[in-house]
């Protein structure tokens, strides 16, 4: 079995090179103009960063329609307690829609929280 920090950081980490791939979607999980314009699929068109998180995931930006799936969760709650950490927010769908964010730092983000030990954990494994 995978230990559960592996795989959030191993989807962060998925979701960063989406989002670098992709480009950055404002407002929205992904483009729906673009996919109906390149005719392609929305796992390939601009995602949010919950939108790559999602793809990352489900191979879909879009959620389950119940937000259960426990691997989206497990990813968007590591993100939060990182920017509570770090940026003083924990809404990463405000810091993504703020004017003049680029791609390069959703995906340098995502990288980060990826990288990231929550300190909890960081204590049970030296104790």
């Amino acid at each position: 079995m995978t230990d559960p920090l592996a795989q959030v950081c191993a989807d962060l980490r998925k979701a960063s090179r989406i989002q670098l791939a992709n480009g950055l979607m404002q407002g929205n999980y992904f483009d729906h103009k673009q996919v109906y314009a390149e005719g392609i699929p929305p796992s390939q068109a601009r995602v949010c960063a919950k939108g790559s998180i999602n793809t990352a995931i489900t191979g879909h930006p879009l959620p389950d329609g119940n937000l259960s799936n426990p691997q989206i969760v497990a990813a968007s709650e590591h993100v939060r307690r990182y920017m509570a950490a770090f940026y003083g927010s924990t809404v990463i769908t405000d810091w993504n829609d703020s004017p003049g964010r680029t791609a390069a730092q959703v995906a340098l983000l995502l990288r980060k929280a990826a990288s990231w030990t929550p300190p909890q954990r960081a204590a049970s494994v030296t104790a």
